[in-house]
């Protein structure tokens, strides 16, 4: 039978890697060209592709290997795209319609966990779906995880941990909440529940905006906070242990009845404490910080991020 989806699945775009498409940002005379002349070129080079989503597109994420994007919108749709040896991206997959509202960001875990993918919503949900290869037909079919309940605002920004010690964290920040709250698969593997393990809560009133889980898996664990025109540099105390206030609020999850349960008694270890090693205050910046970076960093000694400000401002 002929795929329903098969007008979807001859959407096509240039291979933006294409030897033809870059070239040394040199002009015609041997100098450096002109932001006129290498826009201009990106323009003629680089082709795009629909979605086919019926609303915004809010973002879009690259696996570990650049050659599968996800894409989120609106329209409450996640679909995944891959590229082919041709160098086309085809419709993949769609994942399950979960969310009730827009859908701000979809995010991969690294591959060691497989093909996981998390979506942050304006309806203040977080939902993870796996990818798993059916018996028989071998087609991939995406099934959602775990749905957790993280604010009743809109969840503004979500990250993986790295993966050191084969355990997997997700920091979340939602919508005027001055918390970010970190949930840590139970187990270290199971995607099926989740457990609220730390928070880090920002003095002064001022609401996050922004975060990013720093990649080293040899540095002690780091995450980047954007709050109004401040960068919070928060580092994971080695040892400490939360309040009792946390572990008897734990939470998780059991995807099978969608139902959240608390659990007083928890067997889990209580959350990590998180404290503000670094704040670069509002005098760096000209106004509201609306995302933030780490670099990679493959082995370096020194970390490197980058912020982008209201002010049209990158600041690394």
């Amino acid at each position: 039978m002929e795929d329903k989806n098969s007008e979807e699945n001859n959407i096509s775009a240039r291979n933006v890697g294409d030897k033809n498409t870059h070239g040394p940002l040199k002009g015609k005379g041997g100098g450096m060209k002109g932001v006129d002349e290498v826009e201009r070129e990106a323009g003629e080079a680089v082709e795009g592709f629909d979605t086919m989503h019926a609303s915004h597109v809010h973002n879009i994420s690259y696996d570990y290997f650049g050659d599968r994007i996800a894409t989120c919108s609106s329209d409450l749709r996640i679909r995944v795209w891959e590229l082919d040896t041709q160098g086309t991206w085809r419709l993949s997959g769609e994942l399950p319609r979960v969310h009730n509202s827009s859908i701000h960001k979809v995010i991969w875990v690294k591959p060691d966990f497989g093909q996981v993918l998390a979506s942050a919503s304006a309806d203040g949900t977080i939902c993870i779906y796996q990818e798993s290869v059916e018996t028989g037909s071998g087609r991939k079919i995406w099934r959602l995880k775990s749905r957790l309940v993280a604010s009743t605002e809109s969840i503004m920004d979500i990250d993986f941990s790295s993966t050191r010690g084969g355990d997997l964290r997700l920091a979340a920040c939602s919508r005027g909440g001055n918390t970010v709250r970190i949930y840590a698969a139970r187990g270290g593997l199971n995607l099926s529940q989740w457990s609220k393990h730390g928070e880090y809560r920002v003095s002064g009133g001022s609401s996050c905006q922004c975060l990013s889980w720093c990649p080293s898996v040899f540095s002690p664990a780091m995450i980047l906070v954007g709050t109004g025109s401040s960068v919070h540099v928060c580092r994971e105390e080695e040892g400490a242990q939360k309040s009792e206030e946390i572990q008897s609020n734990t939470s998780y999850i059991n995807s099978a009845t969608r139902n959240v349960r608390s659990s007083g008694n928890n067997t889990e270890p209580e959350g990590s404490v998180w404290e503000c090693a670094i704040k670069l205050d509002k005098r760096t910046h000209g106004g509201t910080i609306l995302d933030i970076v780490w670099s990679p960093n493959p082995g370096r000694i020194s970390f490197t991020f980058a912020t982008a400000c209201i002010d049209h401002k990158i600041r690394i």
